[in-house]
């Protein structure tokens, strides 16, 4: 009998085996034997078919897996037991293994509160105990008691509060100053100024012997140590053996000899290189692993690393709190008046810089009783410290570096200090604090004041005043603070992403000085350039910023609400008195109409193709069309060679170049592109300037406008004449627009496209349309709302309402809410579930098919109909069950009897859903407590008598698959 055909094609030489090594093991390849046989324990085959248990159970420890890491099929080992093994263990066996595994839980349990009580309550305690002593004026007595004893703390949510935050800043610190050094030694962050402390020194020729020449550096010196010279003669001694097949038995004990006296040397010189520093031949030692820090693993070790961890707090609060707080308090109380009495009588301001001197003392007075009651005073003396520390690390550093008049080294006791390592450390705390002030301003203090200003340039559309926003900031500073440093980033961010996409959209060369995140790193910037010029670079941001802000959103604003006061301003009342309608449209807008309005994707068309669009336009206009957008790209026509007919083909040259310019569009990098200067070109600039001013007024002032009105009127159609929230007016109203404007632009795409509608299979698309709507229908009306009503019933209802009361059940809430749980469900399946889930399997399987070969079989069969029965089930029977029961209880009603002894059928309508999930989840209770028994049962039996495991081979018959051909 011929072997069967394995295919149409031969497999390559490098997949060819052969016959006689296929029961080889895949790991040791060796052979199966009585002692050792093979197994067959998953799908794979050919080569790696058979496996040894041991081999396999080896790889398994290694490899911290339990399945095939080709086929993915979880190996399986049958346990074998004791001949005397019983099927039911005794009580007494069972009652002890009970007691040993609660003692062992019971003190997993106790150590487990144990880290939790030094890492998240006394260490926290103890870093809010310590601040507290050295900045509370309460009298250093009570202090240090609160110190000692934890228990007479009257806000202990809120010290333990500020002991985290201290310790994470404490982390942050420590981590930053090791990454800054890294940085610097090693990538290059290091500013030319800096002396790194491994950097070559010039030392010496010779031990200061001007009569010994230099050795050349290809030379060896002639005083070589006699380490050295027996490592030589060793190697002279190897070279002039002969091969080790030449030598014979008489010579072997002499070469043994001479291996050994090298192997001393070798001994020695391992000794020498490690008495001199030189330990790379001695081994790394293991890392510490976190869980064994924070004492996850079981042991105590943990409590010395806490006790270190609260030495290092304490040292922080110190050094980086206390310090500069001390520092900035003086800086701003003291230093503060006189600069502004200095400032005063340089500019010599005649009324007041007589009188200076008689209001010195009430300006410090004034400033100490503002700045005491601010609930920003610490980060204010913080901010104020830290600036003075870098200016005290600067000048020290360049009175150590520069030692003008040598007085430093006449000094015994100072000179030792003159060294690389204290350079280069006052060095490293003088880029790290400048860094630290500076990504401080840049990163809080910027958006805040930009966010701010925004609020305050916006008040009129919101009809608020200025002493409104007063009493918000006082009642909740830190809220108020931190709601408008959000305002801030996301201006920020967005203004800065449309101007990188610009400067990609415009003429290479325009923005020359706008610079994309592949071509700078902002951190290192910050290290290496100079205060002089990141200064000019925070206010020119800052000036940048004010014009952007007056343009674009305070001058709409006004001029808005004083020629449209019946739109504005914005209405900002609730929608109903209950928090669940307004839930509804917050989920809608939070995670439907926004995500959709601001994917990058479609956003970065529209707004590529708007910049193109006004360039274009204001170009020819003003006669810069080829400063904004470049000149046209002439094509170059070469007549074709018809003498040369072997000529090779250059369609992939072509092809080539085409991906060339397209990754030079898209490179940071892209070549400086010529233009034509037109006459009188400066003031052409400067009216394309006011052009710009002007679009962006209006853009905005439409934006605030047209989306509002479009939006009242789509709501209405919900809630009728009720006031609507005008926030969600706006965003519905920008997504009216964006789904009006996107669904033009595809039709009319489409239109052009089809040249010859006549060609058109209008059976086919009108099939696919069918199919997508009865689709769209099934999946995103049907199912979010049977999930939404069912979320209703069984949580909001019960919550919301009293038993004797009724609920009704809006459509749109239903839908809204089963659409953010439909949305979380598919969330967690794609990312959160294993590959082999059948739900992403169909996930997969019906993305895969598109809307063209769209299966609504599938869909049917893998979506809604196993979610819409057990709901619908669920529904429906409790319902059903609670009227049936009043139904009879009615009809055996004696009218004699008090009603209020019963419950009420409309009662028991309301309770039957929470009757019904708390019946399940007792029924699931009781079936997972009788399944912690078994297997509580299996472990104690698996201890006492198991003996071992023995692999079981992998049978198809017991895993076919049969695929199904879709309908």
């Amino acid at each position: 009998m011929g072997e069967p055909e394995r295919g149409g094609s031969a497999a390559p030489a490098w997949q060819e085996v052969d016959p006689m090594m296929d029961d080889i093991c895949r790991v040791c390849r060796g052979e199966g034997s009585t002692e050792h046989p093979l197994f067959h324990p998953c799908r794979c085959s050919g080569s790696i078919r058979y496996v040894h248990e041991d081999c396999l159970m080896q790889w398994l420890h290694h490899s911290q897996r339990h399945y095939c890491e080709l086929c993915q099929h979880r190996f399986t080992f049958r346990p074998i037991y004791a001949p005397d093994t019983p099927s039911r263990l005794p009580p007494y066996v069972l009652l002890r293994g009970v007691k040993q595994r609660t003692f062992k839980y019971a003190k997993k349990i106790v150590h487990g509160l144990l880290v939790l009580a030094v890492w998240l309550v006394f260490l926290p305690n103890y870093c809010a105990r310590v601040e507290s002593l050295l900045f509370r004026e309460e009298g250093y007595a009570s202090a240090v008691l609160r110190l000692l004893w934890i228990g007479n703390s009257p806000r202990p949510a809120s010290d333990i509060g500020e002991g985290i935050i201290i310790m994470g800043l404490t982390m942050a610190i420590l981590f930053s100053f090791v990454f800054l050094r890294d940085e610097i030694m090693h990538n290059g962050w290091n500013p030319g100024w800096i002396v790194l402390p491994d950097a070559p020194q010039p030392n010496p020729a010779n031990n200061n012997n001007p009569l010994q020449p230099d050795a050349p550096p290809n030379e060896m010196p002639n005083d070589m140590p006699p380490l050295e010279d027996a490592l030589l003669a060793n190697a002279a001694v190897q070279a002039d053996l002969p091969p080790p097949a030449q030598l014979d038995l008489d010579n072997a004990a002499a070469v043994d000899d001479e291996d050994e006296d090298a192997q001393a040397v070798g001994e020695a010189a391992g000794a020498n290189g490690d008495a001199n520093g030189d330990a790379g031949g001695v081994p790394f030692a293991d890392d510490i692993a976190l869980a064994h820090i924070v004492g996850l693993d079981g042991s105590y070790a943990f409590l010395e690393y806490a006790f270190w961890f609260s030495v290092l707090c304490g040292g922080f609060v110190t050094v980086f709190y206390l310090l500069p707080y001390t520092s900035g308090r003086l800086v701003v109380h003291d230093l503060g008046p006189i600069m502004v009495m200095l400032g005063v009588k340089v500019l010599n301001v005649a009324p007041i810089s007589a009188n200076i001197s008689l209001n010195y003392s009430n300006m410090h007075q004034n400033l100490t009783n503002v700045l005491t009651n601010s609930p920003y005073r610490t980060a204010i003396y913080l901010y104020f410290g830290y600036c003075t520390f870098a200016i005290c690390f600067s000048y020290t550093y360049d009175i150590l570096g520069k030692d003008l008049f040598g007085f430093i080294r006449s000094i015994p006791y100072v000179r030792r200090f003159n060294t690389p390592a204290v350079k280069f450390g006052i060095g490293l705390f003088y880029l790290a604090t400048k860094t630290g002030v500076l990504f401080f301003t840049e990163a809080v203090l910027f958006p805040t004041l930009f966010g701010g200003l925004a609020d305050l340039s916006s008040m009129d559309i919101f009809n608020t005043t200025l002493a409104d926003r007063l009493r918000i900031f006082n009642s909740a500073p830190g809220t108020f603070i931190f709601v408008h440093w959000i305002v801030g980033v996301l201006f920020i961010s967005y203004f800065v992403w449309f101007v990188l996409l610009t400067k990609e959209t415009l003429r290479p060369g325009l923005l020359w000085f706008v610079r994309s995140y592949q071509e700078s790193n902002p951190f290192k910037e910050l290290v290496m350039w100079p205060c002089g010029k990141s200064i000019r670079n925070l206010a020119f941001v800052l000036g940048l910023f004010l014009i952007i802000i007056g343009v674009t959103i305070y001058l709409p604003i006004r001029f808005l609400c004083r020629n449209f006061s019946g739109i504005f301003p914005y209405n900002l009342t609730q929608l109903e008195e209950s928090p669940i309608g307004e839930l509804t449209i917050q989920f809608a807008v939070l995670h439907y109409i926004g995500p959709s309005l601001f994917q990058q994707s479609t956003l970065r068309t529209f707004m590529k193709w708007l910049i193109t669009t006004w360039s274009d336009t204001v170009g020819r206009l003003l006669g810069l069309r080829s400063y904004l957008l470049g000149d046209p790209a002439v094509p170059l026509i070469i007549p074709p060679n018809n003498n040369n007919n072997n000529a090779p083909n250059d369609g992939d040259l072509g092809v080539a170049h085409d991906q060339l310019d397209m990754m030079l569009v898209n490179s940071p990098n892209r070549p400086v592109q010529s233009y034509q200067r037109p006459p009188c070109f400066a003031a052409r600039v400067v009216t394309l300037l006011l052009l710009l001013a002007l679009t962006g007024c209006l853009i905005s002032g439409a934006l605030l406008t047209v989306p509002v009105l479009l939006g009242r009127l789509v709501l209405g159609f919900w809630f009728g004449a009720r006031p609507v929230h005008d926030i969600y007016t706006l965003f519905t109203g920008l997504f009216t627009v964006a789904v009006v404007t996107k669904g033009a632009r595809s039709i009319t795409r489409q239109l052009r496209t089809r040249v010859q509608l006549r060609n058109v299979r209008w059976s086919l698309w009108v099939l696919v349309v069918a199919r997508t709507a009865v689709a769209s229908a099934m999946v995103l009306i049907w199912l979010p709302f049977l999930i939404g009503l069912t979320f209703e019933v069984t949580i909001l209802k019960p919550v919301a309402l009293l038993f004797d009361q009724s609920s009704i059940f809006q459509i749109y809430r239903c839908y809204v809410f089963g659409a953010l749980i439909v949305k979380i469900l598919l969330t967690i399946c794609l990312v959160a579930v294993g590959e082999n889930n059948p739900w992403k399997m169909a996930l997969d399987q019906v993305y895969a098919n598109g809307f063209r070969n769209m299966n609504l079989k599938l869909i049917f069969t893998a979506f809604v109909w196993p979610v819409s029965t057990p709901l619908l089930l669920y529904l429906s029977l409790p319902f059903f069950m609670a009227r049936t029961y009043n139904m009879l209880a009615l009809w055996n009603e004696n009218p004699d009897v008090n009603d209020d002894k019963f419950f009420t059928a409309h009662t028991i309508e309301g309770v039957a859903h929470l009757m019904f999930v708390c019946s399940v989840a007792a029924i699931l209770g009781l079936l997972a407590s009788f399944g912690f028994c078994k297997q509580l049962h299996d472990q104690i039996r698996d201890e006492l008598f198991l003996v071992g495991k023995r692999l079981v081979n992998y049978d198809n018959r017991a895993t076919l698959v049969v695929p199904s051909t879709a309908v």
